[in-house]
């Protein structure tokens, strides 16, 4: 029996990421319900993990399935890390720079752009010499594991601006998640720890004078114009749960120039140089920051795009 509910939607809400788009089919007059029920599915991945449970009623066309963004950089699972579920309908993406980038290699299914949804947008927030600089490395996924590489990356950034702690330069703050260890740093004097969350709270980003950062964290930092700092992001797009299954992407050449962010802590050698001229001007980021981040959400963008699907 067909119980599929018109005007209604799920959405496997990871780490809140979706909220603003539940909101945006809730205030058009779509319904909560049970994923058994609904007419309108939204999913961060199409990976089989997340699908599976879907099949038999996506195979009848009774529901639709759209995904919406499941990190703040653009989506490079499907270059080679996961196959696109054949039942996938459309997928949401922040900005026309993450269209560039999956039809660079290859993704085939219909892509709408609506908007930057995980913070507001704001104006740059310049300072002449960042002092409060907070330190976001990339963390461990929830199994615990962090590839040899990316702690390596975390430890060689790490060192750079422990340095310039201990020399007086900076005041530096770790916002880690899930152990100091785990994202392959240490304990160290002169610099203050704190444990994170993943969710979509960077009140301790608006804290500091500039955040040295990787993917949705310093991404976002980006929106809400705070000076930022990224690393190593010439090292291509990688994925994995063990150092067994751990792989990169398949096509990184042919849109590293539209993904990489242009200020890298880790391609110069002046650091405390690096930080000063990010914190004056956003000169450098602004062509990445309109194609990557792009404008505010547009909630009717979301909603019209799913209404010409049913």
């Amino acid at each position: 029996m067909n119980n599929i509910k018109d005007g209604s939607v799920f959405c496997y809400n990871h780490q809140g990421k979706g909220s603003a788009y539940v909101k945006a089919l809730n205030d058009a007059g779509f319904r909560n319900v049970a994923a058994s029920q609904a007419q309108i599915i939204l999913i961060d991945i199409d990976n089989p993990g997340r699908v599976n449970t879907l099949i038999p009623k996506l195979k009848t066309g009774a529901s639709r399935l759209f995904i919406y963004p499941h990190a703040a950089r653009p989506g490079i699972a499907w270059d080679g890390l996961f196959p696109s579920s054949p039942y996938t309908t459309a997928q949401f993406v922040a900005a026309d720079g993450h269209v560039d980038i999956l039809r660079a290699y290859g993704y085939s299914k219909p892509l709408h752009v609506a908007g930057w949804s995980y913070s507001p947008i704001e104006s740059f927030k310049p300072c002449e010499k960042p002092h409060k600089i907070l330190f976001a490395p990339i963390h461990p996924t929830r199994s615990g594991f962090l590839s040899k590489l990316d702690k390596d990356i975390n430890a060689a950034t790490f060192s750079r601006l422990l340095k310039l702690a201990k020399n007086g330069d900076i005041v530096l703050t770790v916002r880690y998640i899930r152990g100091i260890e785990g994202n392959g740093l240490t304990k160290e004097r002169y610099v203050t720890y704190i444990e994170g969350k993943t969710n979509l709270n960077f009140e301790h980003a608006r804290r500091a004078d500039l955040v040295v950062g990787h993917q949705t964290y310093a991404y976002t930092s980006v929106a809400l114009g705070i000076p930022t700092l990224m690393m190593s992001e010439d090292t291509p797009p990688r994925n994995g749960g063990s150092e067994d299954t751990f792989k990169f992407v398949s096509s990184w050449e042919k849109y590293r120039d539209i993904l990489m962010y242009p200020l890298d802590i880790l391609a110069v050698d002046d650091t405390l140089g690096l930080i000063r001229a990010a914190g004056r001007s956003d000169e450098m980021i602004m062509d990445w920051r309109r194609r990557i981040i792009g404008k505010e959400f547009c909630p009717s963008q979301v909603v019209e795009a799913v209404k010409s699907y049913l």
